[in-house]
């Protein structure tokens, strides 16, 4: 069923149009029919059936097919134009027969005809208009849609721009003790090296003019945040890094692999050697799609409270940069916590 005839206001709107013409030609046939003769009354009522199934037959085929599937559109109108014919036929040969004679018969075919083509052609220019209506209604929306879009990107980027001045202190300030501790603690010297990646990473990353980053350069950051929690913990941390697929000349949205990451780093079992974090990465230049995975078992004890902030940020930016051409799913199991994503395989130029 279409969604015109899952609309209730639609149902109950083109029921009183129909029931008040209706009552109006009753009326007037009232008023121009001999009393006691029934036969006007029975032969509208018979004509507004035959109107209301016609006009809304073609009306629904309209709605499922006209665009979709255009030859199934013209063969239903075929095959309801023969269903008609074969009424006319039954009416006029069968029900009718000795009643009137052949040009009478023909000329009640020429107005029967007409009838049938005045009805299909009111009933296309109603679905038109509706159907132009809500597409412009769409459109609308998306205009909307898309401003308030393009107006939260260039908030965002007015405060990243406001804010740019402590992170590119930090970033300096990291370099200064990188250079003081060469001569001290190697992990720590590492991990300020490390760090300083990570901030230089989130502070001059290359977009083009799609949006997009390298994916080399997304995995690489995804590798150094891994090795800044490995040095928190001692290297302990149980967690599988697989890629796959030539990642040199493909582009993706930035930062959009890293949050289900530090999902799984936050919240998962992290120690288990039987069951580590598993990270997926394939670029499928075939299948021309970025697949990406993370599955983590579920942390015993206490679990740390999550404001799906992060996820949330993360499915706006996937459907303002991918529309609907991606898929990105979080699924609870039993034992474990599976993120995956899809997205299309760009090439970064």
């Amino acid at each position: 069923m279409t969604s015109y005839f899952r609309n209730r206001r639609f149902i109950l709107r083109n029921l009183a149009v129909w029931t008040s013409f209706y009552l109006l030609f009753m009326g007037a046939q009232y008023l121009g029919s001999a009393k006691g003769d029934y036969t006007g009354y029975e032969q509208t009522s018979a004509g507004f059936i035959l109107l209301f199934i016609l006009f809304y037959g073609h009306f629904f085929i309209c709605e499922t097919l006209f665009h979709q599937k255009r030859a199934a559109y013209f063969l239903s109108l075929l095959a309801l134009l023969a269903g008609y014919l074969l009424f006319i036929y039954w009416l006029l040969v069968r029900q009718t027969a000795g009643l009137f004679t052949p040009a009478q018969r023909a000329v009640t075919v020429i107005y029967l005809s007409l009838f049938f083509a005045i009805t299909i052609l009111l009933s296309g220019f109603y679905w038109s208009a509706l159907f132009a209506g809500k597409k412009i209604k769409e459109n609308t929306a998306m205009q909307l849609a898309l401003q308030q879009m393009a107006n939260e990107k260039m908030l965002a980027e007015k405060k990243f721009l406001q804010l740019q001045v402590n992170p590119h202190f930090l970033y300096n300030t990291l370099n200064f003790l990188y250079a003081r501790s060469l001569n001290g603690d190697p992990a720590l010297s590492d991990g300020i090296m490390t760090l300083s990646e990570i901030m230089r990473y989130s502070l001059q990353k290359n977009e083009d003019a799609k949006g997009l980053v390298s994916l080399e350069d997304e995995v690489t950051h995804l590798k150094n945040v891994i090795h800044i929690h490995q040095l928190r913990f001692s290297g302990k941390l149980r967690i599988v890094f697989s890629v796959s697929g030539n990642l040199r000349k493909a582009g993706i949205l930035p930062f959009v692999l890293i949050t289900p990451v530090e999902n799984a780093l936050k919240h998962g079992q992290l120690n288990d050697p039987l069951n580590p974090v598993q990270i997926n990465l394939l670029c499928d230049e075939d299948k021309q799609k970025i697949f990406f995975s993370v599955i983590n078992a579920k942390r015993e004890g206490p679990k740390e409270r999550s404001t799906g902030i992060g996820l949330d940020n993360t499915t706006r930016r996937l459907q303002w940069m991918y529309g609907e051409n991606y898929s990105f799913g979080i699924s609870n199991e039993k034992d474990c916590f599976k993120a995956q994503l899809t997205v299309p395989l760009y090439t970064n130029t």
